[in-house]
């Protein structure tokens, strides 16, 4: 017999600039964002795995565990990040995107 609390399936992935305490990213050319990830419901996995979809690597980088965004220093557009939380037997992903402009005056 399995005792123990069952554990809950992630319903939502809500990503957050924690210093704008907003959803909408921006990021000039060059320089970092550091993202924060919380998932809901209370109790589930909240083991979050960072990276930037193929196509946006040109845009830049994101650390996989940090969530520290940095914007290459020669591309502007946007940059699509996957934000994944994971358990036993739960994948759960969100996309969210960074514009990432330039740096020029």
């Amino acid at each position: 017999m399995i005792t123990g609390t069952p554990k809950k399936k992630v319903t939502s992935i809500t990503v957050k600039d924690p210093e704008e305490s907003t959803e909408d990213f921006t990021v000039k050319q060059g320089e970092s964002l550091k993202l924060t990830a919380t998932t809901s419901p209370s109790g589930a996995s909240n083991k979050v795995l960072w990276a930037v979809q193929i196509s946006s690597r040109e845009k830049g980088t994101i650390d996989m565990d940090s969530g520290e965004f940095t914007a290459d220093d020669n591309e502007t557009g946007t940059a699509t990040i996957v934000v994944k939380t994971y358990d036993d037997s739960n994948l759960s992903w969100k996309n969210v995107t960074i514009e990432v402009t330039s740096s020029d005056p």
